[in-house]
């Protein structure tokens, strides 16, 4: 074996780059085995060894120095407590990069199901039970413009400390006590969340079946929508069993034009009870 590289050959060796070298001998992490009277650096094949590990350290998110200290004063113990370190970090970017998948994967299918979706017409279809990570508005009567978007910033920072990616669309809840008076104030925003993490604050959307309707225009158009929509659910024979749903498909984030937004209704239902 070859016993001292210069260092276009160690470079070569290292599948790295000359300029990768001559840094890591300027901070002191990889220091060439030699240096001739000319200044030209000289490794040894050793050294290969220490580089892999540099390399190795750096993928696993290790400083400089971190690296550095580890590489000073290497021992079996030392580098299981640092690795374990950097597994538990890797393991929490795993999770919020999922996490911003999941919002990714629903945005996208939300706009593409607003793009195939047909308007004004109530169905009757069964859903599995979808977790919603929630936050309560506290609204009495309808807010002003100000106050909903200081409390949808809320819901969005409460979504980003849970680890959710910001989903583009956000839904409404309003009570089945209120959408039955009519009274449509949303009580909670929500964002899906497949997995949410232990203490979040989740509504569950309950398993079963529901009437969904599709409605477009402005959001000052969803009132005659949410009582258009009862209406019909009522003129087929059935009656609320659950909460309103309601969910932003096509809003202002996808679009500058109220009247292309689209918006998903739905709500559990059931068979009105014969009279006696």
């Amino acid at each position: 074996m070859k016993e001292l590289y210069k260092i276009s050959e160690f470079a070569a060796l290292c599948a790295t780059g000359r300029d990768t070298l001559l840094h890591y001998d300027k901070i002191g992490l990889l220091t060439p085995a030699h240096r001739g009277e000319n200044g030209y650096r000289y490794y040894e094949p050793a050294q290969f060894f220490d580089f892999e590990m540099i390399s190795i350290l750096k993928e696993c998110g290790a400083s400089l120095k971190e690296i550095r200290g580890y590489l000073s004063e290497q021992d079996a113990s030392r580098g299981i407590a640092l690795l374990e370190e950097k597994l538990e970090v890797l393991y929490a970017e795993q999770q919020r990069i999922q996490l911003i998948q999941q919002s990714l994967r629903q945005s996208i299918a939300s706009l593409r199901e607003a793009a195939q979706c047909v308007c004004g017409q109530v169905q009757l279809v069964m859903c599995d039970c979808q977790h919603l990570l929630v936050t309560p508005t506290h609204y009495q009567e309808a807010p002003d413009e100000m106050t909903s978007l200081q409390v949808i910033r809320r819901h969005f920072d409460y979504c980003g400390a849970q680890g959710l990616g910001e989903r583009l669309q956000t839904g409404t809840i309003i009570l089945r006590e209120h959408a039955e008076r009519e009274h449509w104030v949303e009580s909670f925003y929500f964002n899906p969340v497949e997995y949410p993490k232990p203490g979040a604050r989740v509504r569950c959307r309950p398993a079963g079946l529901y009437a969904v309707e599709y409605h477009r225009g402005g959001y000052e158009s969803l009132s005659r929508a949410y009582a258009g929509f009862l209406k019909k659910i009522r003129s087929q024979g059935y009656v609320l069993a659950g909460d309103l749903y309601e969910d932003d498909l096509i809003d202002r984030f996808a679009s500058a034009d109220p009247l292309r937004y689209v918006f998903r209704l739905s709500a559990p239902v059931r068979k009105k009870a014969a009279a006696p």
